[in-house]
C-alpha cells in the first residue's frame, strides 16, 4: 500500500486543493456569467439608443415631408382661388393656358406618408411603456391620432379629384388639349402650341360652373383642415423629440 495514502496530511491537503479549484471554478463560471449578463446589458442598451436615436432621425424626416406637403397644399389652396376667379370672369377674357393649367391642376392631390417602422419597433419593444420614456406614449398617442385624421382628409380631396376627373373634366375642357397638356405637370412647365395660345373661346354652362365652384369649396374646405393638422403633427414630433434628445441621446 502506497504511505502517501494514509497520510491525514496529504489526504488534507488534496481535499484542500480540491476545494480552491472547485471555488476557482465556481468563481470562474460566475464570473464569466456577470461579465456575459453585463454585455448583453451594454449591447441591448446600445441598440436601445441607436433605435431610439432612429425615431428621432424619423421625426425631423417626417417634418421636412410634412413642410414639403403644407407648401403643396397651400399652392393647392392659391389654385383653388385661381380657379374660383377665373370662372367668374367673361369667358373671353381667360387665357387659354391659364385655364386649362388652372382646371387640370385642381385635381392634384398626394399623399403625405411617414416614416413609422422604428417608433412601431420602439413601441413594442416596450420603450415607451414606463420608465424615462412614459410621456413619449402619450405623444404617439397624439400624434398618430392628428395622421390618421389627416389621412381621412386626405381621402376625402382623393375621392373629390376621382369625381371632378369623372363628371367636370370631360365637360369642361377639350379632350384634343388635355391630351397635349402633359407639360402642365411639369415644374414651371409651359408650350408655344398654338392651341394654347389666346383667349378661351369656349362657353362654360353656368350648371357646370355652380358644380365646380362647389368643389372648389368643398376642397378648400379640406386643405385647410389639412393645415391645421400638419401644425399639430409638427407640435407633437417637436415633443417627441425634445423627450428622446433630453433624456436618451445625451
Amino acid at each position: 500500500m502506497n504511505g502517501n495514502d494514509s497520510n491525514p496530511l496529504a489526504s488534507k491537503r488534496r481535499w484542500t486543493e480540491y476545494l480552491v479549484e472547485f471555488v476557482m471554478l465556481f468563481a470562474a463560471v460566475t464570473l464569466g456569467f456577470f461579465a456575459e449578463n453585463i454585455r448583453e446589458q451594454n449591447t441591448e442598451q446600445q441598440k436601445k439608443k441607436e433605435l431610439l436615436a432612429a425615431v428621432v432621425h424619423d421625426f425631423k424626416t417626417d417634418k421636412s415631408e410634412i413642410e414639403r406637403h403644407r407648401v403643396m397644399v397651400k399652392r393647392r389652396l392659391e389654385n383653388c382661388e385661381n380657379f374660383q376667379r377665373l370662372l367668374e370672369m367673361d369667358e373671353s377674357q381667360i387665357d387659354v393656358l391659364n385655364f386649362y393649367r388652372t382646371a387640370i391642376l385642381h385635381a392634384e392631390n398626394k399623399d403625405l406618408i411617414l416614416n413609422e417602422k422604428a417608433r412601431d419597433d420602439a413601441e413594442a419593444k416596450g420603450y415607451f411603456s414606463n420608465g424615462e420614456f412614459s410621456e413619449m406614449s402619450g405623444i404617439l398617442n397624439k400624434f398618430n391620432y392628428y395622421f390618421n385624421d389627416y389621412e381621412e382628409l386626405n381621402l376625402g380631396c382623393l375621392e373629390s379629384c376621382k369625381r371632378y376627373y369623372s363628371t367636370i373634366i370631360p365637360d369642361l375642357l377639350e379632350a384634343k388639349l388635355v391630351l397635349k397638356s402633359d407639360f402642365i405637370w411639369q415644374e414651371n412647365g409651359s408650350t408655344t402650341d398654338k392651341d394654347f395660345q389666346g383667349k378661351l373661346n369656349k362657353k362654360i354652362d353656368q350648371e357646370l360652373k355652380d358644380k365646380i365652384l362647389f368643389d372648389i369649396w368643398s376642397r378648400k374646405t379640406l386643405l385647410l383642415l389639412e393645415l391645421s393638422n400638419f401644425d399639430t403633427l409638427d407640435l407633437y414630433a417637436d415633443k417627441a423629440i425634445a423627450v428622446l434628445t433630453a433624456e436618451e441621446l445625451n
